[in-house]
């Protein structure tokens, strides 16, 4: 178990949230036109190492869920299973789905983030009428989705304030 999370560049013992950001950052790294490797690694030895990440995360998974880690840090009334939401369409539920899929709490995300739970909730319910002004929202909707691990945290916060300009002129 040790070399899993080894690969993945974690200590024993992670918490699935951290396997689940270290996975997603081994995945990308080794992924197809990646220029971190670009050089450095043949196409075999890329698909070969993407083989070995993919695989040292599902036995990471299956040993927590033998040892009863299942995320019961998520919110029971949003599903981990769930559908993935549409970015662009539902920013704030797909931060809400993103977190869940992450394993953590509203409280656990607020400690990470340093943004309050109350605000984490607004986001993520899209309660206009609660939001600060697009400058702050802007940089609060940003390191939510970075503290998930999340790629695309520049573009959901642009996703999540057109989403807010098109409520108000409503």
């Amino acid at each position: 178990m040790d070399e899993s999370y080894e690969i993945l560049g974690l200590a024993p013992g992670a918490e699935r949230s951290e396997v689940k950001r270290a996975y997603q950052r081994r995945k990308e790294l080794y992924s197809r036109g990646s220029l971190a490797i670009y050089s450095l690694a043949s196409e075999s030895d890329r698909e070969s190492r993407l083989e070995q990440v993919e695989s040292a995360y599902q036995r990471i998974l299956s040993f927590m869920h033998l040892h009863g880690d299942e995320g019961e840090h998520t919110n029971s009334d949003h599903s981990p299973s769930a559908p993935m939401p549409d970015p662009e369409m539902a920013p704030g539920e797909y931060l809400r789905w993103a977190r869940n899929q992450a394993g953590l709490s509203i409280r656990q995300l607020a400690d990470r983030t340093k943004i309050s739970t109350m605000r984490l909730d607004d986001i993520e319910s899209e309660r206009i009428d609660h939001l600060p002004p697009p400058v702050y929202l802007r940089g609060f909707v940003y390191e939510f989705a970075r503290s998930l691990g999340l790629v695309n945290a520049f573009q959901l916060s642009e996703f999540y304030l057109r989403r807010v300009a098109s409520g108000l002129d409503d």
